[in-house]
């Protein structure tokens, strides 16, 4: 159920069937049968540098901190960090861990009048970058459903993640005190981005003076295009939860993704095309904030 073998299947699931074909040169096959061919044939490591080097392609929450004070760029001790770090690299503007961090949900399993309690762990890539005066703390989006890792006869109850990213984000900033992490503001970036029309939303949470308020457009319909009053009063508020599309007819961005600028997070819920995607997004955002 645990072992290494079966944590690594579970790690290539979180990348697309293509992709990891492609690094790993295998033509044909369903997603388990090339797993299984993958994990057979290759070494742990080749595996685990796999997720490095292609981490930009997963599905991804990512939480951004502004440093109020300068970090030291110094290495981080691998014998003090609470994950694995497969890759660590520091220059003079940027320091980037990328680790592989051990996840344990768990999950009630009940097989004809048999309950019991049952564990199931996964590598969880998590991708920690400090660039100018910005913490950016990346995790791929596991597949939470775990019916693929039992048995048909197997009825599953709950399916629980022991510690969940918000706790592992706080062991995470006790690394970076010393800089006063706080939860980066984006709407700047954000309305910069949608007022010189590369974005535009299909869902949008806003703060009123005294309420929360929420549009949300039909099919395929977008706010600024069809409610400029509307946007007019979003320019001018605090933004929420808003599922952003990418208008610009090229692939430098995922069609669409979700920001929620006030709190400083964006999620990718779309396999990304190419390895560009996910760190435009981040740049562009930070870049006019």
């Amino acid at each position: 159920m645990n072992t290494e073998k079966h944590l690594l299947r579970r790690l290539l699931k979180s990348f697309p069937v293509k992709t990891v074909k492609e690094h790993f040169g295998i033509d044909a096959g369903n997603q388990d049968e090339v797993i299984t061919e993958i994990v057979k044939n290759n070494a742990e490591v080749a595996i685990k540098d796999f997720s490095y080097s292609h981490f930009n392609y997963s599905k991804q929450h990512i939480y951004v901190y502004h440093l109020p004070y300068r970090h030291n760029f110094k290495e981080i001790h691998k014998d003090t960090f609470e994950h694995e770090i497969i890759k660590q690299s520091v220059s003079a503007n940027n320091h980037l861990i990328f680790c592989l961090a051990e996840i344990t949900f768990e999950v009630v399993a009940v097989v004809g009048d048999d309950l019991s309690k049952v564990k199931v762990k996964f590598y969880q890539p998590l991708h920690i970058e400090v660039k100018e005066r910005y913490l950016i703390i990346r995790f791929t989006t596991l597949e939470t459903k775990l019916q693929p890792y039992f048995s048909s006869t197997t009825k599953l109850y709950g399916g629980t993640k022991v510690v969940d990213e918000k706790a592992m984000i706080a062991d995470i900033l006790v690394h970076f005190q010393h800089c006063s992490p706080e939860r980066a503001d984006l709407n700047k970036g954000v309305k910069h981005l949608w007022s010189n029309k590369v974005l535009d939303a299909r869902e949008v949470k806003f703060k009123k003076a005294k309420s929360t308020s929420k549009e949300t457009m039909d099919e395929d319909h977008l706010v600024a295009e069809q409610y400029p009053e509307v946007y007019d009063i979003l320019m001018q508020s605090p933004l929420n939860k808003t599922i952003l599309k990418y208008k610009l007819e090229n692939d430098d961005f995922c069609e669409h993704f979700v920001c929620d600028p006030t709190n400083g997070e964006i999620s990718l819920p779309l396999y990304s095309i190419n390895p560009n995607q996910a760190e435009n997004i981040i740049n562009e955002i930070i870049r006019n904030n």
